[in-house]
């Protein structure tokens, strides 16, 4: 077998890779997702509107958010008018383990610095660096504390923020007791930059991407979760930022009882970016979206240098590859790559692709774990709706749950998976 080939391939299918918006890959797929116009939505509303605009955008991890994010940047960036697009990678600044506001703003401040720093502009940060001037004193009882960082503008503000939880706790505590002196600050900083840039541009866009990841801890003594503290206690903080802003929310807070607050806290509807179905409401099979999922792989392939007829036995088994997948392009991807990895030869057949769809199985069938997740996955197959309640809402978050977007609005099902384990259908 051509090792080299096969080494081509199996990196033409890296999961976490995310396609720019003109890449030659991209599937375009919003009429399977159920998203048409969602792209013209969120540019024609930062267009349109008369001041700032903040937006939600949720989806289950591999739906393609980020993508479609990147997109809506660069439409942005070279249509009229244009504007000055910041994305911001929050899990480059934040532990989303343990993420409040004031770890977002200051992962905006920071990016918005350095995109800015990139143009030869130095936006004005004296607010930020006084709000920020008796923290190096707090710090003092932290041991190993960076206590400089502070002076070093804002690269360096707030010391390692991400990697050092008691630091971070202490500097919470310290900005929270001037929460609007520090929103205040940020704001300074966003104002000085679009005024810096309006030569060139309309204003300013950030987006925060990652925050659907952020993982949905209990409060302590509370029936709430994190989720709630960050995107419906602090949503004064959030959406009152001196400049368009786009954040990314986990798809459980929607369905939770917390998610019928969102739009009149941040003032549009959260837009939603469903999964590729490959199977209808009713059972039957999706055929455009499992096109859609075939379609994927043969670009890459084509991208690669060779073509399905190459790498796969046959057409059906790419399908089989696309139904395991629940309509997930990132799972589409890791699937392919765990059947390339067990080659010795291609093309795969679908025994070896049958050997990678086993492998996801068995340990998402491990991590199900509880009999109660059991009865409600059976609910599910039968109703193909979630409730609000913490139950549902951990099945959605670790994904034996899927949601789906039709003619008649969201519907959910079982993974597939497991919707071929014995004991769901009992």
């Amino acid at each position: 077998m051509n090792q080299d080939l096969l080494k081509k391939v199996f990196r033409a299918f890296d999961p976490p890779q995310v396609l720019p918006p003109d890449d030659p890959r991209y599937v375009e797929c919003d009429r399977e997702r159920g998203t048409v116009g969602l792209l013209d939505g969120l540019v024609d509303r930062v267009r349109g509107a008369a001041g700032y605009t903040c937006q939600l955008v949720s989806g289950q991890q591999g739906c393609g958010k980020t993508t479609e994010l990147l997109r809506f940047r660069q439409d942005l960036l070279q249509g009229e008018p244009r504007y000055f697009v910041v994305y911001c990678d929050a899990a480059e600044y934040v532990d989303l383990n343990d993420a409040e506001y004031p770890d977002i703003l200051l992962a905006v401040v920071r990016q918005v610095w350095r995109d800015a720093k990139a143009v030869h502009i130095r936006p004005v940060i004296s607010r930020l660096l006084h709000v920020w001037e008796d923290l190096p004193r707090t710090l003092d009882t932290v041991p190993g504390a960076d206590k400089d960082s502070s002076k070093a503008g804002i690269p360096g503000l707030g010391f390692d923020f991400k990697g050092d939880p008691q630091s971070r706790y202490l500097a919470r505590e310290h900005l929270g007791r001037r929460a609007s002196r520090f929103l205040e600050a940020v704001n300074e900083v966003l104002t000085a930059a679009a005024q810096a840039l309006r030569k060139d541009y309309a204003g300013l866009v950030v987006i925060v991407d990652s925050l659907d990841r952020i993982f949905r801890n209990p409060l302590p003594g509370t029936t709430r979760t994190n989720h709630d503290a960050l995107f419906v206690d602090a949503a004064e903080y959030l959406r009152n930022l001196a400049c368009h802003v786009i954040y990314t929310m986990p798809q459980a807070l929607l369905y939770s009882p917390s998610g019928a607050k969102l739009e009149a806290l941040y003032g549009s509807s959260p837009h939603t970016v469903s999964l590729i179905p490959v199977t209808t409401r009713s059972g039957a099979d999706d055929e455009e979206g499992r096109n859609k999922l075939l379609e994927a792989v043969t670009k890459r392939l084509y991208h690669a240098g060779t073509a399905v007829g190459q790498v796969f036995d046959s057409v059906d088994t790419i399908r089989q590859l696309g139904r395991a997948s629940g309509g997930s392009l990132r799972k589409l991807m890791m699937l392919t790559q765990n059947a390339l990895a067990y080659a010795d030869d291609l093309p795969l057949t679908a025994c070896i692709v049958e050997q990678a769809i086993r492998d996801a199985r068995d340990a998402l069938v491990r991590s199900v774990g509880k009999t109660r997740r059991w009865q409600l996955l059976r609910e599910i197959a039968q109703t193909k709706q979630v409730a609000a309640s913490e139950d549902y809402l951990e099945l959605l978050d670790s994904l034996f749950v899927l949601g789906y977007r039709d003619a008649d609005g969201p519907w959910f099902d079982v993974n597939p998976l497991i919707q071929e384990v014995p004991w769901l259908a009992r």
